[in-house]
């Protein structure tokens, strides 16, 4: 068995509907489209103040999707785990849109910590375009976290249908017990 978790290889591995995904989209009309916005609304010192913005909600959701990936791995019950192996990728493919996220929220930091530290000091054509890249892996990055939502929903729902499930066998069994034992 492969151990390679990386980041470029979880993203390899993700299909194609999980990578060209409604939120991708969203981020291409309201990162791009915002970022045109503020473009003809601001001047480069202003757009250097945005990006601190940016700093500011990137940083502490890397904090708490990382939290949150390591709790998932905590908490999640063996049983879960044991179904999850059944998948052809295995458990890994569960925990892969995690990876991904973080290192996209990883790639939005160093971005935007680039286009602060150069953009008064390259041509104008190049601040334009770090400052629409930065605007659109913000957005991304920001609703990679509802794509990431949904995928732990969806798991959280089929834990909860495992859950009945169990639950109705060992009912089952219980019955089938107790008419066994009165036979």
């Amino acid at each position: 068995m492969e151990r390679n978790f990386g980041f470029w290889r979880s993203l390899r591995k993700l299909g194609g509907e999980d990578i060209f995904s409604v939120e991708l989209l969203a981020a291409v009309v309201v990162g791009i489209g915002g970022g045109v916005a503020l473009l003809t609304q601001t001047k480069v010192a202003e757009r250097h103040d945005i990006a601190s913005d940016f700093l500011i909600v990137v940083g502490p959701l890397l904090g708490v999707v990382f939290a949150a990936f390591a709790l998932v791995i905590a908490l999640l019950a063996d049983s879960y785990l044991i179904a999850l192996s059944a998948n052809k990728d295995g458990v890994a493919a569960f925990f892969r849109p995690f990876l991904v996220s973080i290192g996209l929220q990883v790639g939005t930091l160093l971005m935007t910590v680039a286009y602060r530290a150069s953009s008064e000091h390259v041509p104008s054509k190049a601040e334009v375009g770090l400052f629409l890249t930065m605007c659109f892996l913000f957005v991304l990055s920001l609703f990679d976290v509802v794509a990431l939502g949904r995928n732990v929903f969806a798991h959280g729902v089929t834990r909860g249908e495992d859950a009945v499930i169990r639950s109705l066998e060992d009912q089952a069994k219980i019955i089938r017990h107790r008419r066994a034992d009165n036979s």
